[in-house]
């Protein structure tokens, strides 16, 4: 027999959360279930209940992350100096546009 691994709930939550972008991305949002989601992970729709009440707040915690990352970035520009980047490439301070298509 296979244990399973006990998770601590917030890396349960951050496994939901990264598939469902995945097949929200791959399948639409509209086409893409929670039990799809669950499926994919090997849990029952109602273990993905207990951490989201619905598919929406599964979507809305999924724009809060990316919204965090991009505030990070945004930060990290406006914290830049140009005297502190003489002679290095300015492209290390662009926000990256892969942040949250991944």
């Amino acid at each position: 027999m296979n244990p399973q691994v006990k998770l601590r709930p917030d890396d349960t939550r951050a496994r939901i959360m990264e598939t469902a972008d995945a097949l929200f991305r791959r399948m639409g949002f509209a086409k893409t279930a929670v039990a799809d989601i669950a499926a994919e992970l090997g849990m029952s729709p109602a273990n993905v209940y207990r951490f989201f009440p619905s598919k929406n707040a599964i979507v809305e915690a999924i724009c809060q992350r990316c919204l965090a990352e991009l505030e990070e970035q945004a930060w990290a520009v406006a914290r830049w100096s140009p005297s502190s980047t003489i002679g290095k490439p300015f492209g290390r301070t662009r926000i990256r546009s892969e942040t949250c298509s991944s």
